[in-house]
């Protein structure tokens, strides 16, 4: 029996197939969304050059300010942002080279991916760290919104020239 594709299922078939890029939510946690993204463009890249044997002899790729800005949408600044980012953390390597064979001298940035997955492990359980404080930062609050909201409402209020109050339940009494 063939199982049966959800809608959601099928959207994210449909936007895959006009080209995703993978992006852990982990590592989001640690760099920020921005670098994320551009992290997971860069493992397309790599990918794409590595199935053309395009890659350099040291296993470095070239990729453009401008064909970035095209397939993430990041501007120079936040790519400037997350590369600097992501060499700090150990996970790439940039370098400046010159074009081969250009009528005038000129370098364009090459990116090596470094396969260490230690230091992958190491920065993404950072990640989840940081993941697992936000929920808690974030639970702490709803509790006291909500403590604030049961408190207000617990007062009477003057509806439509009705007093009212609002039980525990949510409920609100007239």
């Amino acid at each position: 029996m063939e199982e049966q594709k959800t809608r959601a299922m099928e959207l994210t078939s449909y936007l895959i197939d006009d080209g995703m890029i993978p992006l852990n939510k982990k590592l989001i946690h640690i760099v920020g969304a921005n670098t994320a993204i551009f992290y997971g463009e860069l493992l397309r890249k790599y990918d794409y050059f590595e199935t053309r044997g395009d890659l350099t002899d040291d296993g470095y790729f070239f990729n453009t300010i401008k064909n970035m800005r095209l397939d993430t949408g990041l501007t120079r600044y936040y790519q400037d942002k997350a590369i600097n980012t992501l060499v700090e953390l150990g996970m790439i390597e940039k370098d400046n080279r010159p074009v081969p064979n250009s009528p005038k001298s000129q370098d364009i940035r090459h990116f090596k991916i470094k396969f260490d997955y230690n230091t992958i492990d190491e920065i993404l359980e950072k990640g989840v760290k940081n993941k697992e404080k936000l929920a808690e930062k974030l639970a702490k609050k709803n509790e006291e919104d909500k403590q604030k909201l049961l408190e207000y409402s617990s007062k009477s209020h003057s509806v439509n020239g009705l007093q009212c109050t609002m039980q525990e339940s949510y409920n609100v009494q007239c």
